[in-house]
């Protein structure tokens, strides 16, 4: 589909998550209700697993992925360092 998959931490506090959406700046959030409660001022849009992605596999079980083109050097997953030493960097 052409997204590119950003994993943070799970133990990240509202502050630090906003630090990470600012770096990956996405065009959306796919979260766990817990995460999603964090993220009630994000800029962006924000779904809940529990509820609003499931939700929508229910509406439309047949659905088609969109197609996009997809270079062999284009990023699959951007992984967020732990910030041991400053702020956390993805890569």
């Amino acid at each position: 589909i052409g997204a590119v998959a950003v994993a943070f931490n799970a133990w990240w506090s509202a502050r630090e998550l906003a630090h990470g959406l600012s770096n990956a700046e996405p065009a959306l959030v796919v979260a766990d209700a817990k995460r999603c409660a964090r993220l009630a001022d994000c800029a962006v849009p924000v779904l809940s697993v529990e509820d609003d992605v499931r939700r929508f596999l229910t509406a439309h079980p047949q659905a088609p992925l969109p197609s996009a083109d997809v270079a062999e050097d284009d990023p699959a997953v951007i992984l967020y360092t732990s910030g041991t030493s400053g702020r956390p960097k993805g890569a």
